[in-house]
């Protein structure tokens, strides 16, 4: 029997898994493509109503991130704005602010955001920081200059206040290179396990552990099924390559790393799923399956949470992540796949990686084997 006569009952779920895991990241990378998040809904209460704070608040208007559509009289009603969801932030200028300014007294400006979004806060707070650090640097110069300081050494002893930030890898700090490198590896575990992997597996194992079986039935069975497995390890990883790069070439996703790595990476990835494909095979039939699918959508989300890459190991509880890294692979390559692509990490922090993922998938390859092993000595014996 030749290659093609073996993947002819696997041409339609091949054919999805050549297109399935190369549509997920340009569809990401769609959804998540506005980069910069701007016209923030803002809000300004200007107690003071000077000179100065009338300057403030016309930086705050002409600024394109922030949408200044909200004017309020007092703290209460600025705060009662915000918790209604009419508008994101907003700043409150406290009366005599110019004057106390004018004075070299200590005055402070109030600024109040909305958490409830991660990512629109941020950029509000950066917006809204960035004015006022603007206008905090002109009052630093004007009281120097007050002080009979030249206005050019006034400049000078500002400026050698301030810093300047560099953003690595992703300066947009944008929802696209957050997510789209982990949710990949999350989308090829879950289709492929539940809709290729362990279908099969359920319907071999029946085979491996009737009373007929034996060792020449199972080798004879084993050359078709490593091939099948294979051809869909090779359409994932060329599939998940081709749409990481399309979705760089249209919406500018970083695809840094080697592409030799990237399959590397991602064949060891599937080695340890198919290794625990095995074992879970060995507690499922076909009555109890859809069970699992079932179980696997709820804890899905506990897959990425657990990964390190949302949350950092170090903030984990102790321990709790060599648990996670001892009962499922996904933790193993979250992180590394994406340092791959966003950062083109080289072998030096990829083979530490793969090494982990081989191990794994050894360990639990050996435990794979004495299931199976157990399970088949007592049907012998019963028989």
């Amino acid at each position: 029997m030749n290659v093609l006569q073996i993947l002819r009952h696997d041409w339609k779920k091949l054919l999805v898994f050549l297109i399935l895991p190369g549509m997920l990241p340009v569809i990401m990378c769609w959804f998540f493509s506005l980069v910069f998040v701007e016209n923030i809904p803002f809000g300004v209460a200007n107690l003071d109503d000077s000179a100065l704070s009338r300057q403030i608040v016309q930086s705050f208007e002409n600024h394109p991130g922030l949408d200044v559509v909200y004017y309020a009289s007092s703290e209460t009603e600025l705060q009662a704005a915000i918790a209604e969801k009419k508008i994101t932030g907003g700043i409150i200028i406290p009366g005599d602010y110019g004057q106390e300014i004018g004075s070299q007294e200590k005055s402070k400006i109030l600024m109040i955001i909305d958490g409830t979004n991660l990512l629109v806060a941020n950029n509000a707070l950066g917006y809204a920081s960035g004015i006022l650090g603007t206008f905090n640097a002109r009052c630093l110069v004007s009281v120097f200059e007050a002080q009979s300081v030249l206005p050019s050494a006034a400049s000078q002893n500002v400026t050698s206040f301030s810093y300047v930030e560099r953003i690595l890898y992703d300066p947009q700090l944008s929802y696209m290179t957050y997510l789209v490198y982990i949710i990949v590896p999350l989308f090829i575990q879950f289709f492929y396990l539940n809709n290729f992997l362990l279908p099969l597996l359920i319907k071999e194992k029946a085979v491996l552990l009737s009373r007929q079986a034996s060792w020449k039935c199972f080798a004879s069975r084993m050359a078709p099924l490593a091939v099948r497995i294979a051809a869909m390890w090779i359409a994932i990883c060329i599939s998940s390559s081709m749409g990481l790069s399309l979705a760089g070439r249209i919406f500018g996703l970083p695809v840094r790393g080697n592409l030799l790595a990237y399959f590397v990476l991602l064949m060891t990835f599937l080695l340890a799923i198919t290794i625990m494909g095995l074992v879970l095979a060995s507690f499922l039939n076909e009555s109890n399956f859809s069970y699992f699918v079932e179980f696997y959508l709820i804890i899905n989300m506990m897959f990425v949470m657990t990964s390190g890459a949302i949350w950092p190991e170090y903030l984990l509880p102790p321990g709790f992540a060599a648990v996670v890294k001892g009962v499922w692979p996904y933790i193993l390559i979250a992180n590394p796949l994406k340092f791959l692509c966003l950062k083109g990490s080289g072998w030096e922090l990829l083979l530490p990686c793969i090494a982990r993922l081989l191990y794994f998938a050894a360990v639990w390859m050996f435990i794979a084997v004495f299931i199976y092993a157990s399970k088949i000595y007592r049907i012998k014996r019963t028989a």
